[in-house]
């Protein structure tokens, strides 16, 4: 910039700058408008409401409003609007290519002045809480701005997490400083898990006392293991250590009967003891299939009765000698060793391994992990049904791939052949599923998977390392069509978006996901294609977000209230969407 420019800003503001550019022997001129001669723009409209504790009604000061107009570029452009402060709030505003954001006032109301005609999703966010849906008087989520017509009355509420509190102690009420205590709940989306951690964990002070937070509504389970898995706790005698241990008490948590915390409720005072134990360790070697040390091999051991969960593991300690692993301060049990290592060359594959081990009556001394090459399974993909040959092309889109669930491990994907035969890799023997990818399950749906000696594949198939029987794969054509809609609302405005439904299957047909999951909003309905034939329950949920929601008390609910409907082959089905409560009030 001239020195002069910045001497006399106020020059800028001159009618015009007539500019001359000397530019490949050209000579081209241009005239740059000023501010001044920019053509007043049309005022756009008032966009104003309120937000409010869900559970008390107050206004909530601080809350920040997103209004992110739909279909807005990513990068280039910023939306023609202001956000304007309310009684002395500190405002905070953000104008990019999709949006503009506010923080409320004290009396919980925001405005956004000068917004362009539009449909705009409206975002409210606030540390410590979540949107609350499904309320009588509260908007919609999305609006529309159109012809410069003011947006009053808006309101929306924030509920707070739910907090549970407590100590951890030992036999003697001693507190015990940095055990990790985390809360599991069971889970049903995307899949059903046994018990799944919600929202991290927290770790003891210096006075044995935790505070989990941020904890959506629901039923939990408390897992408390101790800090280190290598070395014994300090203050402890000799080889022992702490054993972990749940809340509500249970040697088997698939059994244990959890609590349950509504939104907003503070649920302290939660005592957990854990007891001390004699230390025990295992120690052993990994080898290759030949037999030879397995340098660089990872082995991790499991509490059996824990499987299926994410809990704590013992790892090992750097290996001392090629091959060589030692996992200590183990509590007395039964445990799963697993060992992994990526295979030496191109392409690297994983090469695992799994022993379970009795800790019960002393350590585990000498224990060889021998690691499994990849074992091939063979099969051929078959498509049946009405229009079948048409549907040969789409092999070619499937890719297939295999879980061992004795490892958790998972092979490399593979394609199909245009005749329909694959050759997938299991990472190791054991108990294997066959999963399936691609765009032709748009179309088609899994019917049945079966052996060559006819035993059903569809929940596992035993691999062995002589190699696994051949599998024949049914695809079928003709897939139900479930198309579901919202009922009227009998306003002129929706009082719930966004609008889910949620497609239970509690046979679990052909599918590893009992739960399916599709908006229903705007006059648009949601649609649930192809569908194994068989017995459905379906319903309506106004939620914001229920992707961490769906747990065992909603599918609960779900079965009891909603509307149940049986499909057959090829059959095109509409429902209303009754409405499920999605958070118990």
């Amino acid at each position: 910039m001239h020195p002069a420019a910045r001497r006399n800003p106020e020059g800028r503001k001159r009618a015009g700058v007539r500019v001359a550019i000397l530019a490949g022997g050209f000579l081209l001129s241009a005239v740059v408008r000023t501010a001044a001669q920019e053509p007043a723009r049309t005022k756009g409209a008032v966009v104003e409401g309120v937000v409010v504790n869900a559970l008390t009604g107050e206004p909530l000061r601080r809350v920040e409003v997103g209004l992110l107009r739909s279909g807005a570029p990513r990068s280039g452009g910023v939306l023609a609007a202001a956000a304007k402060p309310l009684q002395g709030a500190q405002e905070r505003e953000r104008a990019s290519a999709s949006g503009l954001s506010a923080l409320t006032g004290a009396d919980g109301r925001f405005l956004f002045e000068n917004v362009a005609d539009g449909l705009y999703t409206v975002q409210v966010r606030r540390q410590g809480m979540f949107p609350w849906r499904g309320r009588q008087g509260l908007s919609p989520s999305r609006i529309e701005v159109k012809g410069g017509v003011p947006v009053r009355g808006l309101r929306y509420a924030l509920a707070p997490y739910a907090v549970i509190s407590g100590k951890v102690l030992d036999e003697e009420g001693e507190p015990v400083q940095d055990a990790e205590v985390i809360a599991h709940r069971r889970t049903w989306f995307p899949e059903p898990l046994p018990w799944s951690p919600n929202r991290g964990s927290a770790r003891t002070d210096d006075r044995g006392e935790f505070r989990l937070h941020g904890l959506p509504p629901g039923k939990y389970v408390l897992l408390v293991r101790p800090s280190s898995f290598f070395d014994p706790m300090p203050g402890l005698p000799g080889r022992t250590v702490y054993a972990s241990a749940s809340y509500p008490e249970s040697s088997d948590l698939s059994q244990a009967q959890p609590m349950e915390v509504s939104a907003g409720e503070e649920v302290a005072g939660i005592a957990i003891r854990l007891r001390t134990v004699p230390a025990r360790s295992i120690s052993g070697a990994v080898v290759l299939p030949d037999g030879s040390p397995a340098g660089g091999s990872s082995v991790s051991a499991r509490p059996v009765i824990w499987d299926g969960i994410p809990a704590g593991e013992g790892r090992s300690r750097p290996e001392d000698a090629p091959g060589k692993f030692r996992i200590d301060g183990l509590a007395p049990g039964r445990y799963r060793v697993i060992a992994r290592m990526f295979s030496r060359g191109a392409p690297k594959v994983i090469l695992p391994a799994a022993r379970e081990v009795d800790l019960t009556g002393g350590d585990a001394e000498g224990l060889e992990i021998r690691l499994a090459m990849p074992v091939d399974v063979r099969g051929k993909v078959v498509i049946e049904g009405p229009g079948s040959e048409a549907m040969n092309a789409q092999l070619k889109s499937l890719r297939v791939f295999i879980r061992n669930l004795e490892t958790g491990s998972l092979g490399p994907p593979v394609t199909v052949a245009q005749d329909g035969a694959f050759q997938a890799a299991s990472p190791g023997t054991g108990k294997s599923v066959i999963f399936f990818l691609g765009g032709a399950l748009d179309q088609l749906y899994v019917a049945a998977i079966q052996t060559s000696s006819g035993a059903d594949a569809s929940e596992g198939l035993e691999v062995t390392e002589g190699g696994a029987e051949q599998v024949t794969v049914i695809l079928r054509t003709d897939g139900a069509r479930l198309t579901a809609s919202r009922a009227p609302s009998g306003k002129p405005e929706e009082a719930c978006t966004p609008y889910f439904a949620v497609l239970y299957d509690p046979g679990h047909r052909g599918s590893r996901e009992p739960l399916l999951v599709r908006k229903a909003d705007f006059g648009l309905p949601a649609v649930f294609f192809p569908l194994v034939p068989g017995e459905y329950v379906i319903g309506g949920v106004c939620a914001s977000d229920v992707s961490g929601g769906i747990d065992e008390a909603f599918v609960g609910r779900l079965s009891r209230q909603g509307t149940r409907i049986r499909l057959k082959p090829g059959e095109q089905a509409s429902v209303e969407l009754k409405d499920i409560p999605f958070q118990e009030n």
